[in-house]
């Protein structure tokens, strides 16, 4: 099945609406948003250690974590793997079909692996369980379950939550002997995290005149880009991805860069908040034949940035948790 191509006319009205409107004042957005405004953020945590459902809007995914012992390269002996695969589901979107590596399953991919992996936010180095004979390797399994726009954002959100809402069974090594405990025999162990990478992607109109965030389709069709910037909760760029060939000046990235600092503050709150809230996940053995049990879940549910928004560029206040991005006038490092 095909997708529905965009009319010219549903683009025509998204450019009008907000070329028209003044955000300081109202929304100028379809769905009623400010430009610099996500939608609203919900995160269940499944029983299992490292199921998590992640969504912004109608946009959802699943995230399962899973590990096994596996032999180390040769030239790493000490270091475990983590790896990274994306799935989009046939009834996401009417462009998704089953068992085909499109562009989209390429991108995801890679967007993980450069929010995770290059930026070095997980420890290979506590996964060994014997130097040059046994390690663990880590899967992290996203699939889309509901595509409404802006894919990586909740790809790597729905990841982010998994990684640190998983445990592994604990390991005991005695000489040459490596007993793995059974979850309800020794408490299971969480993952080595440095820091915690979100990504935010900003859509660029009428060549950066005006920025979007958490973008629609929609939106998306129309924009000349979409940039997603993944950082961490120091400030730090893990990544940048640019969908799209619009030129940008410096003071157009500064002014993105801004706007990124202040929503990972807030979703990286939301995602704080929903670990603490949910309960201690019971541990269970995940079942491939017999009666299937119903699964309980506990659910964080956070509305919308609803205040109104600031224009980025005169923000001042540092957000809590974060180191300075920007030094001087003009400039950042």
């Amino acid at each position: 099945m095909k997708e529905r191509p965009w009319t010219t006319n549903e683009k025509a009205f998204v450019l009008e609406a907000i070329r028209s409107g003044d955000d300081e004042e109202g929304a100028t957005r379809l769905d009623g948003r400010h430009l610099n405004e996500h939608r609203a953020c919900k995160i269940n945590y499944l029983e299992e250690h490292g199921f998590v459902e992640a969504s912004l809007g109608n946009t959802k995914a699943l995230c399962q974590v899973q590990c096994s012992v596996v032999a180390p390269s040769a030239d790493r002996p000490s270091e475990g793997f983590f790896r990274y695969n994306a799935n989009l589901s046939a009834t996401a979107s009417p462009s998704f079909s089953d068992n085909r590596q499109s562009t989209t399953v390429i991108e995801l991919v890679r967007l993980l692996e450069r929010a995770f992996r290059e930026s070095r936010a997980l420890d290979p180095e506590s996964l060994c369980i014997q130097s040059g004979t046994k390690v663990w390797a880590i899967s992290v399994n996203v699939t889309i379950l509901n595509d409404d726009g802006n894919l990586a954002d909740v790809a790597v959100l729905v990841a982010m939550a998994g990684l640190l809402h998983f445990r592994r069974p604990y390991v005991s090594v005695e000489g040459d002997h490596v007993k793995i405990h059974a979850m309800d025999e020794h408490e299971p162990v969480s993952l080595s995290i440095h820091h915690r990478p979100l990504a935010v992607s900003i859509a660029s109109i009428d060549g950066g005149q005006f920025l979007l965030i958490d973008p629609t389709p929609l939106e998306e069709a129309v924009a000349d880009g979409v940039l997603t910037v993944c950082m961490n909760g120091h400030g730090e760029i893990c990544c940048i991805n640019s969908g799209g060939g619009t030129p940008l000046s410096k003071s157009q990235m500064l002014e993105m860069l801004h706007l990124v600092r202040r929503k990972h503050a807030v979703i990286n709150q939301e995602l704080e908040e929903s670990l603490s809230k949910s309960t201690q996940p019971k541990d269970t053995v995940l079942q491939t034949s017999g009666d299937t049990e119903q699964v309980k879940s506990t659910e964080m549910e956070t509305a919308p940035d609803t205040a109104v928004p600031v224009k980025p560029s005169s923000i001042a206040v540092e957000e809590p948790g974060t180191a300075a991005l920007f030094q001087g006038e003009g400039s950042w490092t």
